[in-house]
């Protein structure tokens, strides 16, 4: 499809043309295909930010979102780890909010660039989009060996008690971690619960070209 210039700083297209350089500062490029707008600074089309629910309803029906989660881990023993390591694609960021729900009191970490080691087992990584199939998954798993944890990038304690005064928790992020490309990052949950606790960490995560 050729570029049109409906207004002297409106332009409408596909996602795979090319977008204009003669265009006023503060016009507006509008991707028909996937209703995506961008801005010209004068310098570069730079991706407009929108209300973040449209944002991700549109990514879903683009197939660009992915469900990414541990399942449901039962009977996590006192003190020990659920990882959850995932690997962006290249050339891929990848934003990211999740939640997390224990039984009882946990922590969480997040780690960028841990020194990974071998086993593990495959997370659940499913597009939302179920009508374009799974192809092109970012990479990521349960339980892998992990040799050094990497840079701490947050912590958080999340509250539920302790022992028989345990009463459950669930916390979530409403911002998104932004993940850089072609990066392993370590997602860890540990049981503070006192005994066995079930865990589970659920992320929803969208692909943007980094």
């Amino acid at each position: 499809m050729t570029v049109i210039r409906v207004t002297q700083s409106l332009f409408t297209g596909l996602a795979a043309d090319t977008k204009p350089t003669n265009a006023p500062i503060g016009s507006v490029f509008v991707e028909t295909d996937n209703h995506f707008e961008f801005l010209w600074n004068g310098v570069i089309w730079v991706e407009r930010e929108q209300i973040r629910t449209a944002v991700e309803h549109q990514r879903i029906h683009n197939g660009d979102m992915w469900m990414i989660g541990t399942d449901i881990a039962v009977d996590v023993a006192e003190a020990a780890n659920l990882d959850l390591v995932v690997t962006t694609p290249a050339a891929k960021e990848l934003h990211t909010v999740g939640d997390l729900d224990a039984e009882g009191k946990a922590y969480f970490m997040l780690y960028e660039t841990p020194t990974l080691g071998a086993g593990g087992t495959p997370a659940i990584v499913k597009n939302a989009n179920r009508t374009v199939g799974d192809s092109g998954a970012p990479t990521a798993s349960v339980g892998r060996t992990i040799s050094a944890v990497g840079t701490l990038l947050t912590a958080h304690v999340v509250p539920g008690g302790t022992g028989g005064n345990a009463g459950g928790a669930e916390t979530g992020r409403e911002s998104e971690f932004i993940l850089a490309a072609n990066t392993s990052y370590l997602f860890r949950i540990t049981n503070k619960k006192g005994n066995a606790s079930d865990i589970s960490l659920n992320l929803f995560a969208y692909e943007h070209d980094g």
